[in-house]
Parts: structure tokens; C-alpha cells; sequence
């Protein structure tokens, strides 16, 4: 579960009872026993709700994460560490995937391979 404030303060807590009070700009991601805590850019973290996509130097796994939810394809990396490469942009999420995958391609070292219904993310 993951949880992030924009405004005013919130307790976050898991089934063991462990809590954490964020306060705005921060965001919870409880697992099992644990509860994390990190400082994030909120308005980048609910572009959802207006309909677009913002990244601010954000990973590119995390970006893929969307990627998946919003398109519902499958996207895979070609090597693990092209996973921490950093992008900032963005774009309104009605637009066509194309149009995401080339504006990351064209301001990353990455590009994007279409194979067999699925999206293979490889280095330049």
C-alpha cells in the first residue's frame, strides 16, 4: 500500500500496528511488517488524477510501472541496471503510447523495442 500527502497530515499504519504521521511531500509504502518513508514531489505522484504523466528525475522502472498500469502492456528491460536510468518530462496520458515511448527514447540513452505484443527496453 502506498500512501502519499500533498496537504496536511495523515498516520499511516500496518497490520502489526507500526505507524508512521507523514506530513506533505512525503510518502508511506507499507509491505508486510514494514513502513518506509520518503521525501517525493507530490504533484508529480498524483499527475494521474489530472490526467498526465510528470516525472521529475524520476527511475525509469518506476516510469515503466505507469507505463504498464496506464497501457496495460507488458514491458521488460533488456539489463537490470538500464532500470535506475533517470528521466524528467511530461505528457497527458490520452495521447498514443507511441508518443510517450518517443520522447523517452529521444532524452534517454534507452529506446523501445515492439516485439510480439510486448515492449523490450534496450540501450541506444
Amino acid at each position: 500500500v502506498m500512501t502519499t500527502l500533498v496537504s496536511g497530515s495523515v498516520c499511516v499504519s500496518n497490520y502489526d500496528g507500526k505507524r508512521v504521521v507523514l506530513v506533505p511531500g512525503e510518502q508511506a509504502v507499507a509491505f508486510g511488517e514494514e513502513i518506509t518513508v520518503e521525501k517525493v514531489d507530490p504533484n508529480s505522484v498524483i499527475s494521474w488524477v489530472e490526467g498526465r504523466f510528470k516525472f521529475e528525475n524520476a527511475r525509469l522502472e518506476d516510469i515503466v510501472r505507469q507505463i504498464v498500469r496506464w497501457y496495460d502492456v507488458p514491458v521488460y528491460f533488456e539489463k537490470e541496471d538500464l532500470k535506475d536510468i533517470h528521466f524528467s518530462g511530461g505528457m497527458l496520458k490520452f495521447r498514443p503510447f507511441k508518443d510517450l515511448m518517443e520522447m523517452i527514447e529521444l532524452s534517454s540513452p534507452v529506446r523501445f523495442i515492439i516485439e510480439n505484443e510486448k515492449i523490450i527496453i534496450s540501450e541506444k
